[in-house]
């Protein structure tokens, strides 16, 4: 079985990603959790016996919370369940969840960044005071809430592609591609340097 796991919520986010690696001879294990923080929380947890002593690799896009230019990749080290309305104040979480999550991660050379969780795509322009923090994702906090426990290493990889807004979905949709091909060049530079290298690609998908 390799070591090496890559996820991401849907099979397209991560197509180039795959296509880079088999090429290289990496093998890993490839897993898609669903798209939005209900289906990938329950897919993760399910999924936790094949995470174990692994080091997983979860690919993922990112809405900029201020202006929004370019794709650029961060290296999330930490995730908090933060949705808009409760950074703006509107609404608040009960305390069964942790405030952030802190990932133990492979040394890649990307710049790091604290990540914000959220349920949704939100509709409006963040405001919030503590907006300091650039990115927010859907996906990323119930994956690293099941699989931080058991996985050697978790490393989340967060591609920016859109700010969050009203055109949040539209931006999201000219970018993802961009993104995708981003993150393929990235780890077919990284991977080799942390020995990942094999000579038979192999990938099995879940």
């Amino acid at each position: 079985m390799p070591r090496l796991i890559i996820a991401s919520a849907a099979q397209f986010e991560i197509s180039p990603v795959i296509d880079s690696l088999s090429g290289l001879g990496i093998e890993a294990t490839v897993v898609n959790t669903g798209v939005g923080l209900t289906e990938s929380s329950i897919v993760a947890s399910r999924l936790r016996d094949l995470v174990s002593g692994r080091d997983v690799i979860f690919c993922c896009t990112g809405g900029v919370i201020g202006s929004f230019s370019t794709v650029e990749m961060f290296r999330a080290i930490s995730v908090e369940l933060a949705p808009h309305d409760v950074r703006n104040g509107a609404t608040y979480l009960l305390n069964q969840y942790e405030p952030k999550l802190s990932f133990t991660c492979l040394p890649m050379m990307l710049p790091e960044r604290a990540v914000y969780g959220s349920l949704g795509i939100s509709r409006e322009i963040d405001k919030s005071p503590s907006s300091g923090e650039p990115l927010e994702t859907i996906e990323l906090y119930g994956v690293a809430r099941a699989w931080l426990p058991v996985a050697k290493s978790f490393t989340a990889i967060v591609a920016s592609t859109n700010a969050i807004g009203p055109q949040a979905h539209e931006q999201w949709a000219a970018n993802f591609i961009a993104a995708s091909k981003l993150t393929a060049s990235f780890l077919a530079r990284e991977l080799p340097r942390l020995g990942f290298a094999t000579k038979g690609a192999k990938h099995a998908a879940y």
